[in-house]
């Protein structure tokens, strides 16, 4: 995995977007794993405009919504699908055949899970997948534990998950949510892992450590020859003085 520094989270969101439009050049049918949350919606702003100015466009693009909150539905603000649609789908008119993502109103999640697991067997692997870091080091919500889901499943979520920016401090939380598993996220030819603010930075810590972990999930990035992780001063200060001899400042750098 290659680690970017970025001054602060715009410089993030430009240098995620740039990374993001290259691979959409280099495959324009790329089916692309969107995550959700604060930390990308920046980015995905500049990538729509991008993408609307040209050359490359979205005209072939296939979009993923890599997990739902069970039990809420696609209409509500706090799901997924709402955020997905307001920041990717709609900005970019992609039509519903061009668009993948699970169903969290459903009576049975374990359907939901085979359905999803059937359209990645016949539309993947992703070309790229955006991923944040969670606050426990979780990816999509693939919880830290003693092992991890291979494919698509029904995860219980963690006490920090279930306080996720999406949700917004509701008393009820979900306790479940359907996620790629992470052998799904690991098989996309690139990853994307955007890290940004100080709240995260003993996560980004603990990530630079490079110790390989399924109570770390993020750590698992280190085995992934097309990851790059970018993030921002604020979140990468616990790891300044360190020494890291593989990190590229984005100030002194262009990425590739």
């Amino acid at each position: 995995m290659n680690v970017l520094v970025a001054k602060d989270h715009e410089d993030l969101s430009r240098v995620a977007a740039s990374l993001m439009l290259a691979r959409l050049a280099w495959k324009p049918n790329a089916l692309v794993g969107f995550g959700q949350g604060e930390t990308p919606v920046r980015a995905y702003e500049l990538l729509v405009e991008q993408l609307k100015q040209g050359p490359v466009t979205a005209a072939h693009l296939r979009a993923l919504k890599i997990n739902e909150w069970l039990g809420v539905a696609d209409t509500d603000p706090i799901s997924c699908e709402f955020h997905f649609q307001q920041h990717i789908v709609q900005p970019l008119a992609l039509p519903p055949e061009r668009v993948i993502g699970f169903r969290g109103d459903v009576r049975d999640p374990d359907l939901e899970c085979a359905r999803m697991r059937e359209l990645l067997q016949r539309e993947g692997p992703l070309e790229l997948v955006i991923l944040g870091l969670g606050l426990n080091g979780h990816l999509g919500w693939n919880e830290p534990g003693d092992s991890l889901a291979r494919s698509v499943y029904l995860s219980e979520l963690s006490e920090s998950t279930q306080h996720h920016s999406l949700l917004g401090g509701i008393e009820h939380p979900p306790s479940f949510g359907l996620t790629l598993g992470l052998g799904d996220l690991l098989q996309s030819t690139h990853v994307l892992l955007l890290v940004s603010g100080e709240h995260k930075a003993a996560q980004m810590r603990r990530l630079m450590d490079k110790d390989i972990s399924t109570q770390f999930p993020a750590s698992l990035l280190w085995t992934h020859p097309g990851a790059v992780c970018i993030c921002d001063e604020a979140a990468f200060a616990g790891c300044r003085g360190l020494g890291l001899p593989d990190v590229v400042h984005t100030e002194t750098a262009a990425p590739t």
